[in-house]
């Protein structure tokens, strides 16, 4: 608090006794509301938002008392209402020193609030003036944040609402936010000279250009806070892990995360017996929010439930892997710097499911609460560039925002082994021409067109198999229309992901000819075994298979599907030579620590 500041006097008044002086102070902020430091909009409004409610409840109370009173009693619940909702409190209760401010906290809120201003596009400048920028912050110092607008009343109701958020947010958070709308610049002349400017906002340089001495926030920032924990929400669990490229992708992540010495907090669901302490001995925190259950429902109901209360460090980076498990995060921890990673076209699953009379419905509504997810996301993550290209063009303020980082491998566990020794242990034989499917049954995945194109290999090449790996709703109807193949296709079920790299050495070959995809992990896992792929041009696959050596990018007629598969088979897919160039491959472009890495350069640059 500044000497010259009617608080300090007040409180320093030393004939009248210090309780006294803190009501008189808590009145008279009660009566002013600060309007003498705002500019005319800001005080134009403020005066309105008292008003009016004023003149609603004076209607109301007429019949029940006199009119004096029924103003007096309509002004005073307005009035009070506006100083709680629209107020300082906490400035006041810093000041009367009831409350204290915790340091972390108050970097944390500052970096969170220089996030919010610069998605919007109203504001010209936003500085932090006060304890910080004379370098004595301390436990009883308040965030003074003055924004200048730009001009018209368009901007200006924008301002004056962005900042009625901020106030309610900094009450919801016990924080000592004094922030004011400035009509223009010359507002900031009335600012104590021995205050130097710190830069929230400027992207037209005014305060560089006119200041001589001024800092920028990152600089203090990045001298006062560690690398966060990373708050990881995802509906799995990590000693039941369901089959799915999603949950190998986020405990990839997770494994590659803390080989960097990053603190880690999986907020997933327990469907196994094991005790806590086994999930504890893993070497992150695990935090079950469902239990006998993984459905995405359940899991974002409870999210809402739990999220309040959640005991999470206040400077975590909260990491989800679907948009909308962020909105519960959105809505009780706004401070927190939010990733999200976007694995794939939103609903496409629906669109060419036996659901997809319902895709009309369900797609505005959905879009929407999309939209309203994406749109108080911090950092944007695709796992291609068909997703990235997917979301920009869906919603263009994602532009130039979205980095791509692409799902990686395990390496120490997806490598090639003993061929020869796997197919004795399952029942096939060494020269065996065995065709594999690795995914979830669905109609999106488009099997009924391989077990077509597997028709016709068959009938050409008399020892070969097709092996299904997965479950799925479309299992019985795939089982029905596969008959005629007899014992040459094989439904394995869904497997233990700790079985996998045994599942695919069985291989010659891994096909996929889905309708959509976004970064498949089974194409560069096979690969890692040292397994060539043919599939359909979806997703990034094209990119992925990139000569010969690595596989066929094929096109969508079973004719053709079949022939690249039996030529990828007889000239490629026993040579040891390729077996090592595709692993190699893999190591080169897709392992774990890349990942990994690249999650923490982001996080660096964001914070």
């Amino acid at each position: 608090m500044h000497k010259s500041s009617i608080h300090y006097r007040i409180l320093n008044f030393k004939l009248l006794p210090q309780e006294i002086r803190k009501l008189m102070l808590i009145l008279m902020n009660w009566v002013f509301q600060s309007v003498l430091y705002m500019d005319r909009t800001e005080r134009t409004l403020k005066v309105l938002v008292t008003l009016i409610p004023t003149f609603i409840l004076f209607f109301l109370f007429q019949n029940y008392y006199s009119e004096l009173t029924s103003i007096i009693i309509s002004f005073s619940i307005a009035h009070t209402l506006n100083w709680i909702f629209n107020g300082q409190i906490f400035v006041l209760l810093k000041n009367i020193g009831w409350v204290n401010t915790d340091k972390d906290k108050f970097f944390i809120y500052s970096s969170a609030l220089k996030r919010r201003i610069e998605k919007t596009n109203f504001f010209y400048l936003a500085v932090i003036f006060g304890s910080l920028s004379r370098n004595r912050l301390t436990d009883s110092s308040d965030l003074d944040i003055r924004i200048i607008r730009k001009s018209g009343l368009n901007n200006a109701l924008k301002c004056f609402l962005f900042i009625w958020h901020e106030r309610l947010l900094a009450l919801i958070y016990r924080f000592p936010l004094d922030i004011y709308i400035l009509d223009d610049v010359s507002g900031l002349s009335k600012i104590n000279s021995e205050e130097t400017p710190i830069i929230l906002y400027d992207p037209d340089n005014y305060i560089v250009k006119n200041y001589t001495e001024y800092f920028f926030f990152q600089d203090i920032f990045h001298k006062s806070m560690d690398f966060p924990e990373i708050i990881m929400v995802y509906p799995y669990d990590p000693l039941h892990k369901n089959p799915g490229g999603g949950i190998r992708y986020v405990d990839n992540l997770i494994m590659g995360l803390l080989k960097e010495g990053k603190k880690v907090t999986l907020l997933g669901v327990k469907l196994s017996d094991k005790t806590i302490d086994e999930y504890q001995s893993l070497g992150f925190k695990f935090v079950p929010i469902t239990e006998k259950s993984d459905a995405s429902y359940l899991y974002l109901l409870f999210l809402f439930v739990k999220t309040p209360f959640l005991k999470l460090p206040i400077n975590s980076v909260i990491h989800s892997h679907r948009s909308y498990f962020l909105l519960p995060f959105i809505l009780f921890r706004q401070n927190n710097l939010k990733i999200v990673t976007l694995h794939g076209i939103t609903l496409e699953i629906i669109r060419v499911s036996s659901y997809a009379y319902l895709y009309p419905i369900i797609e505005p509504v959905f879009r929407f609460i999309e939209r309203l997810c994406l749109s108080n996301i911090d950092v944007y993550i695709a796992v291609s560039n068909n997703v990235k290209h997917f979301f920009e063009n869906r919603y263009p303020w994602m532009m130039n925002r979205i980095e791509i980082i692409p799902t990686g491998v395990d390496l120490t566990t997806y490598k090639p082994m003993d061929k020869h020794k796997i197919r004795k242990l399952y029942g096939f034989g060494e020269d065996d021409l065995i065709v594999m499917f690795v995914g979830r049954l669905e109609k999106i995945k488009n099997i009924d067109f391989l077990i077509r194109s597997f028709t016709i290999l068959s009938q050409q090449v008399s020892n070969s198999k097709l092996l299904i790996v997965g479950n799925g709703v479309e299992e019985s109807n795939l089982k029905n229309i596969s008959t005629h193949l007899g014992s040459k296709i094989f439904f394995m079920g869904s497997q233990p992901s700790e079985k996998m790299p045994e599942i695919y050495n069985l291989a010659s070959v891994l096909a996929l000819c889905s309708e959509s995809e976004a970064s498949p992990n089974v194409v560069k896992e096979a690969l890692a075994c040292g397994i060539p792929v043919v599939s359909t041009d979806v997703g990034d696959v094209s990119s992925i298979i990139c000569n010969d050596s690595l596989g066929k990018i094929s096109h969508k007629d079973e004719n053709s599907f079949a022939r690249d598969l039996i030529h990828m088979c007889k000239s490629k897919g026993k040579n040891k030579v390729f077996f090592e160039h595709r692993n190699q491959f893999v190591t080169e472009n897709f392992e774990i620590k890349k990942m990994s890495e690249s999650i923490s350069k982001v996080l660096e640059y964001y914070l």
